[in-house]
């Protein structure tokens, strides 16, 4: 897992073209990332879950909230107010004993435990959460319908940037 996380974060540029309500929508060819190595934060999840699907490895698409802490649904949306990422969060192997992957919060739905992972964020290593993340939200979207998360707040030495 770390390993291909390393990749995406160090090997596909981020790139993003936003345009308001025009902006692009992800791609939903993994190849194509692959191949051409960029994509925006949701080009990124696609590859990455992909990557992890072929390890036999399960990961949900996610969606971060910053800014207001109001933990609902409608606040997730990206709009003037919200800033929204989009990415991949691991459903952890139970013989996942890594004591550095400290991102991590169980599931209410099946008791999972979760990794919070922004492939796009090349300066927090693998584990870890960026500090303006931690305390906010997540809307996690499994098959089975969306669970929303209050993200961890980690302590000051494990911090990413």
């Amino acid at each position: 897992m770390a390993a291909l996380a390393k990749f995406v974060q160090q090997n596909i540029r981020y790139v993003a073209i936003e345009l308001g309500v025009g902006r692009r929508p992800g791609r939903t060819a993994a190849v194509d990332i692959f191949h051409h190595r960029y994509g925006d934060c949701k080009d990124k999840a696609t590859l990455m879950g992909t990557m992890l699907n072929e390890i036999g490895i399960d990961s949900y698409y996610c969606d971060y909230q910053f800014r207001a802490r109001v933990p609902s649904v409608r606040t997730l949306r990206a709009n003037s107010r919200v800033r929204s990422c989009h990415h991949r969060d691991i459903k952890l192997p139970d013989s996942a004993n890594d004591p550095s992957l400290v991102a991590v919060v169980c599931s209410t739905r099946n008791w999972a435990r979760i990794l919070f992972f922004r492939s796009d964020d090349d300066m927090t290593p693998f584990g870890r959460l960026r500090g303006a993340l931690q305390d906010n939200f997540g809307l996690l979207v499994a098959p089975d319908g969306g669970e929303l998360y209050n993200l961890p707040m980690l302590p000051a030495a494990l911090t990413g940037v």
